[in-house]
């Protein structure tokens, strides 16, 4: 799991210095905003699994499952 977010967030630096050269700051809030809810979402879908995967026969209750849902939808 960390050398797979690691390759993500090495592909996504290097979108984000290519923006840098044009030293707007608008350009430079919505990489590292963007960074930043990538990275809150890849957390949100491995607590989802882990949840999951945890719970023999499905989920352990409603309560799980509606809170991995909320912070699904809100990082996005």
């Amino acid at each position: 799991m960390v050398f797979f977010w690691y390759k993500l967030r090495s592909k996504f630096n290097s979108f984000c210095i290519c923006f840098q050269f044009l030293n707007n700051q608008i350009l430079r809030f919505f990489c590292a905003s963007y960074s930043f809810f990538f990275f809150l979402f890849v957390i949100s879908i491995y607590h989802f699994i882990e949840t999951e995967r945890r719970v023999e026969g499905g989920w352990d209750s409603t309560c799980s499952y509606l809170r991995a849902i909320t912070v699904l939808i809100i990082s996005v």
